[in-house]
């Protein structure tokens, strides 16, 4: 095929056809019950079968671009008309649709006629053809786009989960740190508390032990002093009491051997003269009184030991008690 057939069969002309036909369907199978719109959309398909027609049915190297050009104005503002109704279902875009046919109507005759009449109903096949491709393409077009909404959709949803999943790691983490920090501030606390708690026992504990020290010591001293005062005055009490029963106790003696040597004498005396019988009585009872001295000299010596040892004991229970 030619540049030139190409240029023509690429032409911008053949989309806008297609995608106005099938804004044709699309208004006329909606239910639309208005009989100017439909008059003005059945008037419009006949002019664009027409035209397509004309189109497919002539030789490409007959037609110019000038011509394409032209119908191509004319037909790119009725689709533009027929997007509008869709939008806002105003009827005059129709009305603007179906009067720029006019503009479209007279151009019919730049297009050269068929030159075999047989090739009409393959014309029409490829017409219908083309309706079909358009349509099945304007349908992929919507379910394209649905399919792109449908992604958009997902992915706005899934930029939103993103979005609130980083929220939410954020403010995990945010939670975390306050919480490790607050650990460690605890634990810091915590482990001062404790080092002070431990200085201030220590502390009390070596000035509890010092103060028992030292009262021990004193208590000590002062219980020595006081032992060894009353240890002084027992040694005295019994050095005295001592010295006072020897004392006693040799003049007892002394005594004794007085009335013992009376007694001797007393006896001389009786033996020389020979009257033994007469003082033999006189002789018993001095040796008698003698025993009786000797046994109340033993039972006082004992009474003052026993006085002594009840001092003694009177002594060390006054200096315990004051």
């Amino acid at each position: 095929m030619s540049e030139w057939a190409d240029k023509i069969r690429n032409h911008s002309v053949h989309r806008i056809l297609e995608e106005t036909l099938y804004l044709l369907d699309q208004i006329e199978g909606s239910g639309v019950a208005n009989t100017t719109v439909l008059d003005g959309a059945h008037r419009i398909r006949l002019a664009y079968e027409l035209l397509i027609g004309k189109i497919e049915g002539t030789d490409a190297l007959l037609l110019t671009t000038n011509v394409l050009d032209d119908i191509k104005s004319h037909t790119d503002r009725i689709n533009k008309e027929l997007s509008y109704f869709q939008s806002n279902g105003d009827v005059q875009h129709i009305v603007n649709a179906s009067n720029r046919i006019d503009n479209v109507i007279p151009l019919l005759k730049e297009i050269p006629a068929l030159r075999d009449r047989d090739v009409e109903p393959v014309k029409r096949a490829i017409a219908n053809w083309r309706k079909s491709v358009s349509q099945y393409l304007h349908s992929l077009e919507k379910r394209s786009k649905d399919a792109d909404d449908e992604l958009d959709s997902l992915h706005s949803k899934y930029s939103e989960f993103d979005q609130d999943m980083t929220s939410l790691m954020k403010s995990y983490e945010s939670q975390l740190a306050d919480f490790q920090r607050k650990f460690l501030d605890s634990e810091q606390l915590r482990i001062q508390q404790f080092a002070s708690a431990g200085e201030e026992r220590t502390k009390t504990f070596h000035a509890s032990e010092a103060k028992r020290t030292k009262n021990f010591v004193s208590m000590s001293t002062k219980w020595a002093k006081r032992f060894g005062d009353i240890e002084e005055n027992i040694s005295k009490e019994f050095e005295s009491l001592r010295i006072s029963t020897v004392s006693k106790y040799e003049e007892s003696l002394a005594k004794i051997e007085n009335l013992k040597k009376e007694a001797e004498d007393v006896v001389g005396i009786i033996a020389s003269t020979g009257m033994a019988g007469g003082y033999q009585k006189v002789a018993d009872l001095e040796a008698a009184r003698s025993k009786s001295w000797h046994k109340v000299s033993v039972v006082s010596i004992g009474l003052m030991a026993i006085f002594a040892v009840i001092s003694f004991i009177y002594v060390l229970l006054g200096s315990t008690v004051s």
